[in-house]
């Protein structure tokens, strides 16, 4: 039961983290107003990450079993828009450039968080 607790916890953090991490991209890229009205995608995606802390936040308390994949499904969107949206993101497998690597490791987070919050089959 702690180590879901655990899970649960890191899942809501990360995907804090990830919205958190999209906005400031968005608004640093993109410092006028006309341009940030056109990150419709960016909005989306932290739109999908306050969900995710919110279906973690109800996984934790009752027995849901389709919030593990949900909550994954809504990751791998959170990811896409991330590197359709940060083009620094797309060189962060290449260890001699840096890209996103506090993106990749706030979805690395949330992997792990999502392995541990998952409930045990009877």
């Amino acid at each position: 039961m702690p180590v879901q607790k655990i899970g649960t916890g890191l899942v809501m953090l990360s995907y804090a983290v990830l919205m958190y991490l999209l906005l400031a991209n968005a608004i640093h890229e993109n410092p006028g107003l006309a341009s940030r009205l056109t990150y419709w995608p960016v909005a989306l995606a932290c739109v999908v990450c306050f969900t995710g802390i919110a279906l973690a936040l109800i996984s934790s308390r009752r027995i849901v079993p389709w919030a593990t994949p949900t909550l994954s499904g809504m990751l791998i969107l959170v990811l896409i828009v991330g590197f359709d949206t940060n083009p620094r993101c797309l060189v962060v497998l290449d260890p001699h450039q840096h890209g996103c690597h506090t993106f990749m490791a706030a979805v690395l987070l949330s992997a792990v968080g999502l392995a541990l919050a998952r409930k045990p089959r009877p």
